[in-house]
């Protein structure tokens, strides 16, 4: 009886070994993995630190539901608990400072202050050491959104959010800020038409002067409006920024394509294919004086003079509006 009673002693000290060893084991990877959590969390990282922080709470939630056998293990998981819990703390602190930060950006751009929104964006990216990938990218969001390239602010738009944690309803941030972009992207293009259509009495039907001949001064930024395709000239998001003209800005230099051509320059003489280059007329109004100093005729580069043999036309260069405008302001 004695050794039995001794055998079942000896299963049981065995059991609770395992047992003990595996919790402790479980806990020690826990707590390295809560460091990773406060490294993530210094680095603002705070989705990578959310998706550890999820993972150390179900394992800490299968700790729980073992037999805790000596103190030490008891204790351990107490301290370990506790740090988790405070890691939780820090995390919601950090990304409700974000998501402040963001709700008062999209306060300031819904009612159209972009310049007020910068300003905020920049200020609590400077109250948290100016690392935070959230705000980083706002501000080069807000930066684009000023400076009319609706591009670049539209692929920026889903990068704001993809930082932070789904669960803290950043979903609607992000919908907000591709919202923006549509909007700006619409209200500068209705900006356009309009100046565009107003002025319309003023351009001229002549074939315009020579473009080495005719150098208009530049007054304000740029606007360029196609009136072969009724929309804003592609070339206009090729600006520099600093002469890329607003739906805010007061004084406009608009640019109006009213032909665009391909003037045949030649064949090729095996092929007999035709060699094309492009003429484009452009008026020169000022806005809002209404007063234009006339058109211009700008040629894009030439076609090669010769090619491989191959049986289709042959373009030159297409016309580099922005280029022309850019040297305008340099003058």
């Amino acid at each position: 009886m004695k050794r039995l009673l001794f055998a079942f002693m000896l299963i049981g000290g065995v059991f609770y070994a395992i047992v003990s060893a595996r919790q402790l084991n479980q806990l020690q990877q826990i707590d390295r993995r809560l460091s990773e959590v406060e490294t993530r969390i210094s680095a603002r990282s705070w989705k990578e630190a959310d998706g550890l922080l999820v993972q150390s709470d179900v394992d800490l939630a299968m700790v729980d539901e073992q037999v805790y056998t000596f103190p030490t293990i008891r204790q351990t998981r107490l301290r370990v608990t506790e740090r988790d819990t405070d890691l939780h703390a820090q995390l919601a602190q950090g990304v409700g400072q974000v998501n402040d930060a963001l709700q008062t950006v999209n306060v300031l751009l819904a009612a159209g202050d972009v310049q007020g929104a910068r300003e905020s964006a920049q200020t609590s990216l400077a109250k948290m050491g100016g690392q935070d990938p959230a705000l980083v990218a706002t501000t080069q969001y807000l930066q684009a959104l000023s400076e009319q390239d609706f591009d670049r602010a539209g692929h920026l738009a889903p990068t704001i959010t993809a930082t932070l944690p789904a669960e803290f309803g950043t979903g609607d941030i992000g919908r907000a800020m591709s919202t923006f972009v549509d909007s700006g992207r619409a209200a500068n293009h209705d900006t356009q038409q309009r100046i565009a259509t107003e002025v319309q009495p003023l351009v001229k039907p002549d074939a315009g002067r020579d473009s080495a001949s005719f150098s208009p001064m530049l007054k304000g930024r740029a606007m360029i409006w196609d009136f072969t395709t009724n929309a804003p000239d592609a070339t206009y998001q090729l600006l520099p920024p600093d002469l890329r003209a607003s739906a805010t800005d007061g004084t406009i230099t608009m640019f109006l394509v009213t032909k665009r051509e391909n003037i045949e320059q030649g064949r090729y003489s095996v092929s007999n294919q035709p060699a094309y280059q492009e003429k484009v007329t452009l008026s020169v109004v000022y806005w809002p004086d209404k007063v234009s100093p006339g058109s211009v005729v700008i040629w894009g580069d030439p076609p090669p003079a010769s090619r491989p043999v191959r049986y289709a036309p042959e373009y030159g260069t297409a016309v580099n509006i922005e280029k022309w405008i850019a040297n305008l302001a340099r003058q």
